[in-house]
């Protein structure tokens, strides 16, 4: 592998969440870490997503790599910088569409679960505690999730999914209409694991790796 990739993390903005997958690219490829705090206030998804683009200055990414709310900035991203005339491959971890109306805290608690819902919320504060992460920017996060959509059809695009279920924030039904040709893997990963599991990073790898689209 020897890409330049961009890592956009889920509704908390810092990149810690990829702490793992950095690691294991390291030497590998060019890894930019995105905070979205840097970019506090935008103006939606898309604001926050112009914001990222122009703020980069180096090689094009051929890869985003979104996570949770990542990839959805990462939707944005790639056709930004697809209007550019640049062709970055879009990578999904498990991220999802919500539902319109569908408070973003509540879609959230219903997808990852109560106890991991509030282990998220002391990780928020403990961050917040130590400068680097804006509550304000946390909360505005959650409210952009409810019914977003893709600007508009998106080729070149892998799904990694982890656990579904029935539930509407648990299925990655909703990508089809946006992401008709992506390519899909599954893994058996609860939604808050997807970057620390072996399986699911072995499965981002691989991804990585290939030439050809999942």
């Amino acid at each position: 592998m020897s890409a330049t990739i961009w890592l956009l993390p889920d509704f908390i903005g810092h990149p810690l969440c990829f702490s793992a997958l950095a690691a294991r690219l390291e030497g590998r490829a060019e890894a930019r870490l995105v905070s979205y705090h840097r970019y506090w206030p935008y103006d939606g998804i898309a604001g926050l997503a112009r914001a990222v683009a122009e703020d980069w200055h180096g090689p094009e990414p051929d890869w985003l790599v979104g996570y949770s709310f990542g990839g959805l900035v990462g939707c944005e991203l790639a056709s930004l910088l697809r209007e550019r005339g640049e062709a970055p491959r879009l990578l999904l971890v498990d991220s999802r569409l919500g539902s319109a109306g569908g408070g973003g805290a509540t879609a959230l608690a219903q997808l990852v679960g109560s106890d991991a819902y509030g282990q998220l919320r002391h990780k928020i504060e403990l961050l917040a505690a130590l400068g680097e992460v804006d509550r304000d920017c946390v909360e505005a996060n959650l409210r952009l999730f409810p019914g977003y959509r893709p600007p508009r059809t998106l080729r070149d695009a892998t799904l990694i999914a982890g656990r579904q279920g029935e539930e509407p924030y648990k299925s990655m039904a909703p990508w089809r209409a946006y992401l008709p040709d992506a390519g899909l893997r599954q893994v058996d990963v609860a939604h808050q694991d997807m970057l620390a599991d072996a399986s699911a990073l072995e499965a981002i790898l691989s991804v990585l790796d290939s030439r050809e689209r999942a």
